[in-house]
């Protein structure tokens, strides 16, 4: 047995859809409007802000999609939905941590975890301990699991320049923003999107959404049109992975070693009895 290495490359869709609810068509139009489909599916905010009816999971079903979901049809929540290709081996990961708003998935090869997916929703409200904790879970994330890391979702860091990886209107080392892109740096953690995201009437567009892994291999990144009324764009991304291929070895004869004078004397012996039993008979 030996290893060669393969690189799968495939699409990955996220987007906040500010109620999925009532966007379900729009995202099945959307995928049918796609000439590749995406491997995984990522969506943030799918309750609406004033939740009546307890939605169940089963709901929300896409064909040739595996479901995984944190807090959908929760109140108090806006609850996240990961969906995965059929086709790919993958499991849910439980996390131990006080951030509620946040989903993480494994996509694995045999036994060995190829990717290691997040996603979050951090409140535009959320309190300076909520911001700490979600720091303090993306530090976990980046040094506990292995292969690759990819963090995505709805962070609301609005008065970040990611061209730069600067607050916007001077640095205070005390502010929850100001201590997320140290968290990134300290981590080896790359932010890839560097378009505003998000767009409402006459405000000022926003870059919201953020696309973040622990390597180089997110590429092709696009800011397409939201899902029905949402106000963020829908982000589709390529994603190179790397991994082992088993491949198993077909022995094969090495004649330049035969031992061939040894065999010619079998063969000599072998057809002369053969000879002598055919003149007995």
């Amino acid at each position: 047995m030996c290893e060669n290495f393969r690189i799968d490359k495939f699409n990955i869709m996220y987007t906040n859809a500010d109620c999925l609810t009532n966007k379900r068509n729009d995202l099945l139009l959307f995928l049918s409007s796609l000439s590749t489909k995406p491997r995984l599916i990522i969506i943030t905010e799918v309750n609406s802000k004033v939740l009546t009816n307890k939605m169940l999971e089963s709901e929300f079903n896409i064909h040739g999609f595996s479901l995984c979901c944190s807090n959908v049809g929760t109140r108090g929540y806006r609850g996240i939905i990961i969906y995965v290709d059929i086709d790919l081996s993958a499991s849910q990961v439980i996390i131990s941590t006080k951030f509620k708003e946040c989903l993480c998935v494994q996509i694995k090869n045999s036994s060995k975890v190829l990717l290691t997916v997040g996603a979050f929703y951090r409140s535009p409200n959320s309190s300076a301990q909520n911001d700490l904790t979600l720091i303090d879970l993306l530090g976990t994330l980046s040094n506990s699991v292995s292969g690759k890391l990819l963090l995505v979702g709805d962070f609301n860091f609005k008065n970040i320049n990611w061209t730069n990886c600067t607050e916007i209107g001077g640095s205070n080392s005390n502010s929850s923003a100001r201590k997320f892109l140290d968290c990134l740096k300290q981590n080896y953690l790359t932010q890839h999107v560097l378009e505003p995201t998000r767009a409402r009437g006459s405000q000022t567009p926003s870059l919201l959404d953020l696309i973040i892994s622990n390597d180089e291999f997110i590429d092709n990144i696009d800011n397409l049109s939201p899902l029905g009324k949402s106000d963020h764009s829908v982000l589709c991304f390529n994603c190179s992975l790397t991994h082992p291929v088993i491949v198993s070895k077909v022995p094969k004869l090495n004649y330049q070693k035969g031992n061939y004078d040894d065999l010619r004397v079998y063969v000599a012996e072998n057809i002369k009895l053969a000879d002598n039993s055919d003149d007995v008979c």
